[in-house]
């Protein structure tokens, strides 16, 4: 079904997650309601527009709407001269001051990824926004600039002096702020990574922690099964944003249980602020392997901002036991849990750079698109202003795409893989040349014929005259002798041995003669008569 106009409640709207339709560029955004799904496609990436969205959606949701003026600030400050609107243009919106955008960034509080309905979030306030927003006055409260006198409520297009003030005013209190944002955790545990993404920290949150398409694909794709995720909601104990995911996760050791189930519970610390700062604590528990109630695995992600298109992921996780172990068993626990940590971590920081890769390549694309069309159309109004009076957001961006650092033991880890495998190369070459020799030698000694050492001096020294000849026959007669020598030798010994076997021979034939059964009737020939005469007496007696 193809629509060209769609009206949808907000609170209506359940998820907002971006699609494939052209297998690789993201350029569709999928809205779902309860009973429908919406397919928005185009032929470019849908970054912006995705970000935009939702946006709006988790303000509908903790029921602060957001209005048209603030709306179309919003689309001005995403997509800046690529509108090519100016200010005689009705559709136009100055940008905004640097006041104004604090506060427009303070409207995505902590609560708006509570992802429940906006009813229930009416009348719960955070205790966490107001001592941020007081900071944000302190930090913010520049000297306003000198006012400057107008004829027209709307500036002249040509004049931009107040609106470089602004801007310089709106960069610098962005770093304060940015600076002044800080997590609170003390960090324990082992640094498992340490990586800046080129997204927005807003979008690596819903990657992360909502139950988006990403988050779902990477678990399907690991053959994880019976995953539940709860919405974000607040503790009435302590204040803080939490939820729960269970799963039941595939296991790739040999020896034990295929599968385990996992419970992990998230809590957001306070000092999370939406578009500055997430800092995401992570009790993850076992179930269905040996020793699953005597531990723990505690993680914590730490996501900062570095910029509007940057963000900085520091994950750190230890190991908190629950009972007493032994140290084999504690040995096992620890390491079978760091092998895993190290290849799901590595995993999902591949497919999040995979993720970023499509996303710039389709930006990248669209933005260039957008740029030439401009340049046709609008390129002597572009010629009228400055470098220097351009805002930063609506300046060009490089050519060159922000390289992602990777500050972990990733690089060090594959360096030795690869150091271990060109060992077992160059042993498994060595092993096939050895044997190749030995197979050579085996041929060899097959082929060679049997000689000895007097032949090969007789064939060096050819004979040549009569003496030669006779001394070679004398040779050749004192080895034959020797050789007869030789030979008697062994016949005297071997008819030796025959002569010791036949007289052995004839003592036993001699020891078996039948003289010795002659004796041994002899001796019984008296004991036979006594019988024989008993027995008679008895049967006459009978008799």
């Amino acid at each position: 079904m193809w629509e060209t106009l769609v009206s949808l409640r907000w609170k209506d709207v359940t998820s907002i997650t971006k699609e494939k339709t052209a297998l690789v560029i993201p350029n569709a955004i999928l809205i779902c309601t309860v009973s429908d799904k919406f397919f928005l496609t185009s032929f470019g990436a849908r970054d912006k527009t995705y970000l935009m969205l939702f946006r709006v959606w988790q303000n509908a949701l903790i029921g602060q709407p957001m209005s048209m003026a603030e709306m179309w600030q919003l689309v001005h400050t995403s997509y800046g001269d690529e509108l090519g609107l100016t200010s005689d243009d009705e559709d136009y919106v100055p940008p905004l001051a640097a006041t104004d955008e604090e506060k427009f960034s303070t409207r995505l509080s902590v609560e708006s990824f509570s992802e429940a309905e906006g009813a229930s979030m009416e009348n719960s306030t955070s205790p966490i926004v107001e001592p941020i927003n007081e900071i944000e006055e302190q930090i913010v409260s520049l000297p306003p600039p000198p006012p400057q006198p107008r004829t027209d409520s709307v500036l002249d297009p040509t004049d931009l002096s107040d609106t470089t003030e602004s801007e310089a005013e709106k960069h610098t209190a962005k770093l304060s702020i940015r600076g002044g944002m800080k997590c609170t955790s003390p960090h324990e545990g082992r640094e498992l990574y340490k990586t800046i993404f080129p997204i927005h920290i807003d979008q690596l949150f819903t990657l992360l922690f909502t139950n988006s398409k990403f988050f779902l694909d990477f678990h399907t794709a690991r053959k994880t099964t019976d995953l539940v995720q709860s919405a974000w909601t607040q503790n009435d104990q302590t204040g803080q944003k939490m939820r729960t995911i269970s799963m039941t996760v595939s296991l790739t050791q040999t020896i034990g249980p295929r599968s385990s189930q996992v419970m992990e519970t998230q809590i957001m610390l306070p000092c999370s602020r939406p578009g500055h700062l997430y800092c995401i604590d992570v009790e993850c528990t076992n179930a269905g392997i040996p020793y699953a109630d005597s531990f723990s695995v505690l993680t914590h992600y730490c996501m900062n901002s570095v910029s509007d298109n940057e963000t900085s992921l520091t994950i750190f996780s230890q190991i908190k036991y629950k009972k007493n172990v032994w140290s084999f068993v504690k040995s096992m626990i620890e390491k079978s849990c760091w092998t895993g940590l190290d290849d799901y971590f590595s995993s999902i920081i591949k497919a999040l750079n995979l993720e970023c890769e499509e996303g710039i390549g389709s930006a990248g694309l669209k933005r260039k698109t957008r740029r030439r069309r401009r340049a046709t159309c609008a390129g002597s109004a572009l010629q009228n202003h400055s470098p220097d009076n351009m805002s930063p957001n609506h300046q060009s961006l490089p050519t060159d795409l922000p390289h992602i650092h990777n500050n972990n033991g990733a690089s060090t880890r594959s360096d030795a893989g690869m150091i271990v495998s060109s060992m077992l190369l160059v042993a498994v070459l060595c092993l096939m040349i050895i044997n190749g020799l030995l197979y050579y030698k085996l041929w060899g000694l097959e082929e060679a014929a049997a000689y000895t050492i007097m032949d090969l001096h007789v064939l060096k020294n050819t004979p040549k005259t009569e003496e030669d000849w006779i001394n070679l026959l004398q040779q050749q007669e004192s080895l034959h002798n020797v050789e007869v020598r030789k030979w008697q030798r062994v016949l005297h010994t071997a008819a030796q041995l025959l002569r010791q076997t036949e007289e052995s021979l004839t003592e036993l034939q001699m020891s078996i003669h039948p003289t010795a059964t002659e004796k041994m009737f002899s001796v019984l020939k008296p004991t036979l008569k006594n019988i024989n005469t008993r027995t008679e007496q008895q049967s006459k007696s009978e008799l």
